[in-house]
């Protein structure tokens, strides 16, 4: 079995589903989705386990970034309130068109993700000296996360004088740097290009994996790239 993890509220429930739809599309394996944030009802035809939204009281940072919402900082909390141990964590805002059993495949000890294409502008306005993540793709390693007191991890980020301007993300990367690997660029493709965007990133976007809408901009709002195809899942 497969488990794949959104956290959204409901707002996203249509998209979270659209994502769902492109991984069965895709996927011959079994797959058990677990969402955090809404109700299961909204689920019908999916094998869905959906739990309870945790205290997420010692997280005190804000962002300014309005696409950023509250329910982003559950997945920091994902070994505490998932009953597996080991999981794909996905953002709402991406869309899957290989089979995922080869990004379950990888094992990494704790956590690995795809470098964020603003990787050193976003390691660097926080002195870390690994490379940075971006967090809406991840291979999770929850039984491992479980013994790594990673709670104090994510408390030490509320006292440490860091800039948490994109929440939930940079505090996985300052609080578990040392632990992350990193995933092919395929499995987390950026829609946007940036000054930053490398070679490698742009060759990746020929044959994405999955394909990731981050920022303002999203398939069903603006006339994005790959629109067209987030549209042949959005039922």
């Amino acid at each position: 079995m497969i488990n794949v993890f959104f956290n959204i509220d409901n707002n996203y429930i249509n998209q979270c589903k659209t994502v769902m739809r492109s991984i069965k599309a895709h996927t011959k394996s079994d797959v058990c989705f677990y969402i955090v944030g809404v109700n299961k009802r909204h689920f019908k035809g999916f094998n869905t386990v959906c739990l309870d939204i945790p205290d997420i009281s010692i997280i005190k940072q804000k962002t300014n970034y309005k696409h950023i919402t509250t329910s982003a900082v559950y997945r920091l909390f994902a070994p505490a309130i998932l009953p597996c141990d080991k999981v794909i964590y996905l953002d709402a805002d991406t869309l899957v068109l290989d089979d995922i059993k080869k990004l379950w495949e990888f094992k990494p000890e704790y956590i690995a993700g795809v470098q964020d294409p603003l990787y050193r502008y976003q390691a660097r306005k926080n002195n870390l000296k690994h490379l940075y993540i971006n967090s809406g793709v991840m291979v999770m390693n929850l039984k491992n996360l479980r013994k790594l007191n990673y709670i104090e991890r994510i408390k030490n980020t509320q006292n440490g004088g860091y800039n948490l301007s994109l929440l939930d993300q940079d505090i996985i990367n300052i609080a578990f740097g040392d632990k992350i690997e990193h995933l092919p660029l395929e499995w987390n493709v950026y829609s946007k290009i940036y000054p930053e965007t490398t070679y490698d990133m742009i060759k990746a976007r020929e044959n994405p994996s999955i394909i990731h809408w981050c920022g303002y901009e999203k398939p069903w709002n603006a006339d994005v790239w790959m629109k067209n195809i987030w549209s042949k899942y959005d039922d």
